[in-house]
């Protein structure tokens, strides 16, 4: 696929409708996963054998960044007019979700052998000015579900040229960082192993795993959007998992805790690293936290995907999990039935503007979802959550079982003051706060 025929196929992508039912789709929901994963992809870095850099017939010259994580489309719009304006960009457009937004460079000079470099190279610099581009996004092999926006802006003449000095300045530093894991390798091998581990019991005190909502709550719950992050993990890690979810838990551990330190991150992982099949040796172990911590400190760039959080509940009433599960499901109900009503009101007002009837069909063409949706909802009006009827869902086990009251405020000490510091329930993480996993 040549670059015209990559334009064109975004600004008129014959799976608009599958991509607009995605956008509407609850992120990563398993709705959203099933849309996303039957659209067609293309590699951007060349063309390819096989799903493997070893398989590489020819580079295209073009290479591939993304940022996620916008909160709407305007903030998305802006960033792209923005490095659209200030940088030598060939395409750039809206992403497949339509929560962030993907573009090419054009670069000559990369061969099979230097392509890591030079993308890092490239993808620091961005950093530098600014912007968060996805570090998992690289990769000579990489695949990019082809977006839809009508939008898309492109400019065949640009090229992006590489600052030789600063590449140099780069490559170096790399070898210095290099060095420098070496030397903490065999500065390892001379310790003892277990010297640097905080005891557990003091280390619950100093760190947190979950973001906090640090605003008075009056009642049981309030409603207020926030970026949230939970670390959690397989209760078994299955060996071949573990450099993955080790990665992922100290990026977390920067996010939610910025003064870390590395003895802290070592200590956290030492006790994960008990719950793992086949466990990892306390010298890798330590060679990974500061290969990672070092990226982290040198580069600023925390690679973690949070997800919006909606429904906090009031630490201090007594409410059991199982009743914060019930009703963030009826509330999780009342907003997502609301956004699908604002949706249809929004679609009814674009076709009349549009001089265009706004019948079912049209709405429900418009929207991606389906007629009967758009029928069940277009004339209901907006739920009021503070309506929302939660008596059944406060009807707990103790009070079913007609316990008496001091019974029923031993289980809820019981059940809420349980050592969660490391946290396994996904029951609870799916089904009850929220829906998006980390």
């Amino acid at each position: 696929m040549s670059l015209e025929q990559l334009i064109t196929t975004i600004s008129q992508n014959p799976h608009k409708l599958e991509i607009t039912r995605l956008r509407n789709a609850e992120y990563k929901s398993e709705e959203y996963n099933k849309i996303k994963l039957q659209l067609p992809a293309i590699t951007p870095h060349g063309s390819f054998g096989s799903l493997k850099k070893e398989s590489l017939n020819s580079l295209s010259n073009y290479m591939y960044f993304d940022i996620d994580g916008f909160n709407n489309s305007e903030d998305v719009n802006q960033v792209i007019k923005k490095l659209f304006d200030s940088f030598p960009i060939s395409l750039i457009c809206r992403s497949v979700g339509g929560r962030g937004l993907a573009f090419l460079l054009k670069v000559s000079g990369v061969t099979i052998e230097n392509f890591d470099s030079i993308h890092a190279f490239i993808r620091q610099d961005f950093q530098n000015n600014g912007y968060k581009i996805d570090d998992a996004a690289g990769g000579l092999a990489r695949k990019w579900i082809i977006t839809y926006d009508p939008d898309v802006i492109f400019n065949h003449d640009n090229e992006f040229i590489i600052d030789q000095t600063s590449y140099k300045e780069f490559i170096e530093s790399r070898k210095t960082t290099a060095k420098k894991r070496e030397k903490r390798k065999e500065d390892l091998e001379s310790k003892d192993e277990l010297d640097e581990i905080i005891p557990f019991s003091d280390l619950c005190k100093i760190i947190k795993i979950e973001s906090e909502f640090n605003k008075e709550i009056q009642g049981d719950f309030t409603i207020e959007e926030m970026e949230y992050y939970k670390i959690i993990y397989p209760a078994i890690i299955k060996d071949g998992n573990k450099h993955r979810t080790y990665v992922r838990i100290i990026n977390a551990l920067y996010y939610l805790n910025p003064k870390i330190t590395q003895q802290q991150i070592l200590s956290y992982l030492f006790y994960i690293n008990s719950s793992a099949e086949a466990k990892m040796s306390i010298s890798k172990l330590k060679l990974l936290v500061g290969r990672i911590c070092d990226q982290i400190e040198q580069t600023g760039e925390i690679r973690i995907k949070t997800r919006i959080k909606k429904i906090h509940f009031n630490k201090n009433s007594f409410l059991t999990k199982s009743q914060k599960q019930s009703m963030a499901g009826k509330i999780n109900g009342a907003l997502k039935s609301n956004k699908t009503k604002e949706s249809i009101q929004q679609a009814i007002t674009d076709l009349e503007v549009n001089n265009i009837k706004p019948t079912r069909k049209n709405i429900a063409e418009k929207l991606g979802i389906s007629q009967k949706t758009v029928q069940r909802n277009w004339k209901k009006e907006l739920t009021d959550i503070s309506d929302l009827d939660f008596t059944l869902c406060k009807q707990t086990k103790a009070i079913r079982d007609n316990l008496s009251e001091h019974d029923y405020v031993e289980e809820y000490i019981v059940e809420n003051n349980k050592e969660n510091f490391i946290d396994d329930d996904f029951d609870f993480w799916n089904n009850g706060i929220g829906s998006d996993n980390d």
